[in-house]
C-alpha cells in the first residue's frame, strides 16, 4: 500500500485511505481544515484538551515541526481528524495527541479509518 507523503505544510492533499463501499476517505490536511479542527477541538475539549491556534498554524501547517493532521471524510464531508506528533529519535513510536469525530458521525467506522492510517 502506498501511503503517500504525510507533510501538511505543502498545501497539497494526499489521499491515504479510501473505502469505496462506505465512501470513507482519509487524507492529509491543509490550512483550510483549520475551521473543522478548531470546531471539533472545542466540542470535545473535555476529552482531547486544547492546543492553541498558533501551535496548529506553526507546527502543523507552517512547517516548523512535522506534526501531522489527517482528516476523515465521508461522502466528501469532513467528519473527524487525528493529530500525530513524531517520535523523538530513531526506532521510537509516533504519538496520537488528539483524535476527534463529529458527534453525529460516531460509531460509523470513521475513527477506525483514522487509526488504520496511523498504524
Amino acid at each position: 500500500m502506498n501511503l503517500g507523503e504525510f507533510d501538511c505544510s505543502t498545501g497539497i492533499i494526499n489521499i491515504l485511505y479510501y473505502d469505496k463501499i462506505s465512501d470513507i476517505t482519509v487524507r492529509t490536511s491543509t490550512i483550510k481544515d483549520m475551521l473543522l479542527v478548531d470546531k471539533l477541538q472545542k466540542e470535545n475539549a473535555n476529552a482531547v484538551g486544547f492546543i492553541q491556534k498558533t501551535i496548529w498554524e506553526d507546527y502543523v501547517w507552517g512547517g516548523k515541526r512535522n506534526f501531522v493532521v489527517l482528516i476523515c471524510e465521508a461522502n466528501a464531508d469532513a467528519v473527524g481528524y487525528v493529530l500525530i506528533t513524531p517520535a523523538r529519535g530513531s526506532y521510537k513510536y509516533a504519538k496520537i495527541q488528539q483524535i476527534a469525530v463529529r458527534n453525529d458521525a460516531r460509531r460509523l467506522h470513521y475513527g477506525s479509518a483514522l487509526l488504520d492510517v496511523c498504524r
